[in-house]
């Protein structure tokens, strides 16, 4: 006869934790981690800790459906609070805050792709933010005599942000000793508040939209650019299918190295790796005229495409434009016109116009 293990105490392997405690908003939530868990990791180390509420306990407590804590392990393997906790109103929400916490324990800088109007570069980006805004209803023990208004209460703004100390970023008295009107008044603001929100939410501003879509447009383009002197790094990015970030960030040092001569640390190849650079290196030594790194009028049309206009001018006028941006020896306008199709640029007049 089958047996139900969790009917039968003996038959429970028992699993050895350790009790954890979070502050939030005056609150103590208490919570449990498997000791095999925190074992895993190494002091100093972050770890997300996500609670859901039950629609009881959001009720009683009005507090959010999910909250995502970081906390650190110290050198005793002891979990320690890092910052307030971070509201989530859904899932998804919630994963996506855990994987910003976990993202703080990678030590090698993510390299991207970074653009926008008027420019773009390869980067590295060694971590991400998350924060909110917080209104809350103060209380005072005495009143308070504001511009010959009595005042108990006050509309403090705060500012929350992922794993730091909570920051007061202003306060407004209110005029009243009424803890009623007070209420009232918070609750006026509070709405106010989420609608315009929910409004710069549902509705960017036009300039992001276009640069957004800018952006798409021209990717492929700058790979173009880019791939002169960052060759490994574009190669990596431009496929696609990056599992370790450790590879493209070790790309990124090698052709940083045979762009600049500069080395910040040390330099990992394999030996197909080692005579690519050193063949790089080498060359440029023994030809001292021939180009490096990115070109400048290369750069100049996909950065300016859209933020100069270039796509929409004549090629006669992106010859005078170009002039006027500094470019004094410039190739014929027939010439410019063969260099924007072979850098893959958006058409954005008819064919044979540029």
């Amino acid at each position: 006869m089958d047996t139900d293990k969790s009917e039968n105490p003996e038959m429970t392997p028992k699993v050895s934790t350790v009790a954890c405690k979070l502050q939030y908003h005056n609150r103590e939530l208490g919570f449990q981690i498997p000791q095999t868990r925190i074992f895993q990791l190494y002091p100093g180390c972050n770890m997300p800790v996500t609670i859901r509420f039950s629609a009881e306990h959001q009720q009683k407590w009005k507090a959010p459906e999910f909250l995502v804590f970081q906390v650190r392990i110290t050198e005793m393997f002891e979990v320690e609070q890092v910052g307030s906790g971070f509201p989530c109103v859904n899932e998804d929400k919630a994963k996506e805050i855990a994987q910003l916490i976990e993202a703080k324990n990678v030590r090698t800088p993510m390299v991207m792709l970074m653009s926008w109007r008027g420019g773009f570069a390869v980067a590295t980006m060694t971590n991400q933010e998350a924060w909110y805004d917080e209104l809350v209803l103060f209380n005072y023990n005495q009143p308070k005599n504001i511009d010959g208004q009595l005042s108990k209460f006050s509309l403090r703004h705060f500012k929350r942000c992922l794993g730091k100390p909570v920051e007061m970023v202003k306060e407004e008295m209110l005029p009243t000793t009424d803890p009623e009107i007070a209420q009232k008044l918070f609750l006026q603001k509070s709405e106010q508040l989420k609608s315009e929100d929910a409004a710069k939410q549902k509705m960017p501003p036009p300039d992001a939209m276009e640069s957004a879509a800018e952006t798409a447009a021209l990717k492929e383009s700058q790979f173009i650019v880019l791939s002169k002197a960052f060759p490994e790094t574009i190669q990596m990015l431009r496929s696609g299918k990056i599992s370790n970030p450790a590879d493209v960030y070790a790309a990124y040092q090698r052709d940083f190295f045979v762009l600049t001569g500069k080395m910040f640390e040390p330099l990992k190849f394999n030996q197909e790796q080692f005579w690519k650079a050193a063949t790089a290196i080498r060359n440029r030594r023994h030809n001292r005229k021939k180009k490096k790194g990115i070109d400048p009028l290369e750069y100049e049309l996909v950065a300016g495409w859209f933020f100069h206009g270039y796509g929409k001018m004549t090629p006669q006028d992106r010859i005078a434009a170009l002039k006027l941006r500094g470019f004094r020896i410039l190739p014929s306008s027939e010439a410019i016109r063969k260099l924007c199709k072979k850098l893959k640029l958006p058409s954005m007049r008819k064919p044979g116009c540029h």
